[in-house]
């Protein structure tokens, strides 16, 4: 196939709308009953529906689907129907074959001109979707034609397999003659990020697509994951936020910027939000009482979380300086906050029955390499974490011997003009600090981008990087102030764009990623993958979030994005998966449709704007990740070959003058970071976010 111009949003609606399944032969199918009530509803690519406002024209037996459904046309569909044309069924193989009709179109950029094909820059037609399940999986298939963007070649072909589909961890149920399949995930397959002009890579999870026909049906013998998605949060934490995410009992907490959010964890409903005034480093500690603390201002206040929300909200002390961190003990009332002042000073404040500070040593005294750094020098200022306002999370917890570790996943320089990461320090609670033994570096090698998280439960520990290319993880375990590695620095098999990691009940951990959305379990030895479920919505999950946990009785709570469709804004979403078996009756969580679309988040602005955001599309994927190991069906007849008009190679974009003037900034003479703090401040955000990234790697 010849190259391929990179395009942008184009490709994401593409993928949310169709799932790819390869067609297959079959051996005397069926087919089913009347399809006069049978249909295909897909959420399609939530973020890329808000994007293009929609779709231009449906047609052909698909149409829009509002989730008010009194919705006028100013407000952006959902998802889409498509009608039902044939089925059949394939009982010997347990195969389905499921073709559906109708027409969806998307014509952006057209600069005046009438939206129709040939008149603007971003075009795409998505034609008759057809799903594919048997025991080699799932695909979808559909027509394509692609105009690229802003390549402008045409990609274009009919029943392509643009998606597979993970079948074992998907719901198939029959009541009455009707079969019905819900919650089932794809992933773009190659065909898939051609139709989206290859902004989103190889494995992108698309929204979760759900399909009935009248007529008989059955799941093939594909193993799925021990859990599965049984319901849903959307929280009011803004997705671009930095958020951090605990559990007491059966109530989560959903902590932002300047909300914390309460959802119960059984019904996955709202209980109370309570704004805070705290920084983007979001200073919220749970223990294991149940208790929440955090710090707004420089109060710092705890309060029990039950069903009932906060009860009696208690500010325990008043800190001085910058907060930069805070940790809860888990069996104790002390809480701890770490505070940064003018110069390479911090206290450690120890809040009880009263507040006591003990100050912080010199940096140059905790780390040899840093010895010959003048006193007060700006280029260690960092060293207990930045003040700065779109600096890293912290990452502080109370070990059981006490003691606290802290990882601030920042960097400081030394006499070399070197950026030298943090490594993991211990610090006493009268503030004597050390590095943490067993850990010499933490910094970038040749196979991997530096640590820049960390994640502690009980006396196990973790180190990760959300790197797109070169992501890794490192488990350990702690005694006496040193860390023991468990496992090797390295990849969790092709995962890529760590988003999040917890520990197991039985010693192994949850990773998830945002490349592919996937959730696995990892074996904590080896950092192998023993299982994996695709989940939906992950774009945007990776970075300043901590939201992977485990709960006590062994379920998953996992990050996702959902767009408000009225205001266009994006938040946190809280995925739920557990053992369906283990469910109680009284869960209303436990049939939910993770496709159908989730009611508007809480206390969010409820006017919406006169027009979208003018969000441009991501960049392109410079290379693509392999899919996991959901096995695609296997068509018996070729599929048709894609018609692709060849194009001029698309020439890579260039690094531009911001990214040329952060690299010299870096590496320019020590005295220019003596002004390093006035310059990120009069950076506009999207400047401090691409700072940021530079200084990341």
């Amino acid at each position: 196939m010849p190259p391929i111009a990179r395009a942008t949003v184009t490709s994401a609606l593409l993928f949310g709308l169709l799932s790819p399944l390869t067609p297959v032969a079959h051996a005397d199918p069926q087919p089913t009953n009347d399809q006069t009530d049978s249909h295909l509803n897909w959420a399609l690519r939530d973020s890329f529906l808000r994007y293009v406002s929609g779709a231009t024209n449906v047609s052909n037996g698909a149409e829009k689907v509002f989730r008010d459904t009194s919705a006028n046309e100013d407000l952006v569909e959902s998802s889409y129907k498509f009608k039902a044309k044939n089925v059949s069924y394939n009982p010997e193989k347990l195969e389905t074959r499921a073709e559906f009709e109708g027409t969806v179109e998307y014509f952006k950029y057209c600069d005046g001109n009438k939206a129709e094909q040939g008149n603007c820059s971003l075009e795409l037609k998505i034609k008759d979707p057809i799903i594919v399940i048997n025991n080699d999986g799932g695909t979808v298939l559909a027509d394509i034609r692609s105009k690229q963007y802003p390549g402008g070649q045409v990609f274009e072909g009919e029943d392509l397999a643009i998606a597979d589909l993970d079948v074992g961890n998907a719901d198939f149920s029959q009541n009455g003659g009707r079969s019905e399949w819900k919650n089932v995930v794809p992933a773009l397959t190659q065909d898939g990020v051609h139709t989206f002009s290859g902004f989103y890579p190889l494995g992108s999870p698309l929204a979760p697509l759900n399909f009935s026909y009248q007529g008989e049906g059955g799941k093939p013998d594909i193993k799925g994951s021990p859990m599965k998605m049984v319901g849903k949060f959307a929280s009011p934490i803004p997705a671009d936020e930095p958020s951090r995410m605990f559990a007491a009992g059966d109530v989560i907490a959903v902590a932002g910027k300047s909300k914390i959010a309460l959802a119960n964890a059984r019904t996955m409903t709202e209980i109370k939000t309570m704004d805070v005034d705290s920084s983007g480093n979001v200073l919220v500690a749970a223990d294991k009482r149940g208790n929440l603390s955090w710090v707004t201002g420089n109060e710092v206040v705890t309060a029990k979380i039950s069903r009932n929300g906060f009860e009696t909200p208690t500010v325990r002390g008043t800190v001085a300086g910058t907060p930069v961190a805070i940790a809860a003990a888990p069996d104790t009332d002390d809480v701890y906050v770490i505070t940064r002042e003018e110069g390479d000073g911090a206290t450690l404040h120890r809040i009880s029955n009263t507040v006591t500070a003990a100050p912080l040593p010199d940096p140059r005294k905790v780390d040899e390499h840093l010895a010959d750094v003048p006193a007060g020098d700006i280029r260690i200022a960092g060293f207990y974490g930045e003040t700065y306002s779109f600096s890293s999370l912290r990452d502080l917890a109370v070990m059981p011997d006490g003691n606290l570790l802290y990882f601030n996943s920042g960097t400081v320089i030394d006499m070399k003009n070197e950026h030298r990461p943090i490594a993991p320090l211990v610090i006493t609670p009268d503030g004597e600090v050390t590095r943490a033994l067993g850990i010499d570096d933490v910094a970038k090698t040749e196979a991997f981008a530096r640590m820049n998280a960390m994640v502690v439960q009980d006396n196990r520990v973790a180190l990760y990087n959300d790197s797109d290319h070169d992501s890794a993880v490192q488990f350990f375990t702690y005694a006496d102030k040193k860390l023991t590695a468990t496992s090797p620095r390295g990849p969790v098999g092709d995962l890529r764009s760590i988003s999040g990691l917890s520990f197991g009940p039985d010693g192994s951990a949850f990773v998830t990623g945002e490349s592919d959305g996937t959730l696995r379990w990892v074996n904590t030895t080896t950092n192998e993958s023993t299982d994996s479920l695709r989940l939906p919505y992950s774009k945007g999950t990776k970075g300043e979030h901590r939201m992977l946990i485990t709960r006590e009785n062994g379920e998953v709570l996992a990050n996702s994005v959902y767009t408000d469709p009225a205001t266009y804004q994006e938040y946190s979403h809280v995925l739920r998966i557990a053992d369906p078996a283990s469910l109680r009756k009284d869960d209303s969580s436990t049939i939910e449709e993770l496709g159908k679309p989730v009611e508007k988040p809480i206390e969010k602005p409820g006017e919406k704007p006169a027009e979208k955001p003018a969000e441009k599309p991501a960049e392109a994927a410079k290379e693509t990740a392999t899919p996991t190991a959901t096995p695609t069906a296997t068509p018996t007849e070729n599929a048709p070959t894609p018609v692709v008009v060849k194009p001029e190679p698309v020439k890579k974009a260039q690094s531009g003058w911001f990214k040329k003037a952060v690299d010299a900034l870096l590496v320019a003479a020590p005295a220019l970071f003596l002004f390093f703090p006035v310059i990120i401040n009069l950076l506009p955000a999207h400047m401090k976010q691409a700072l940021q990234a530079r200084l990341s790697s």
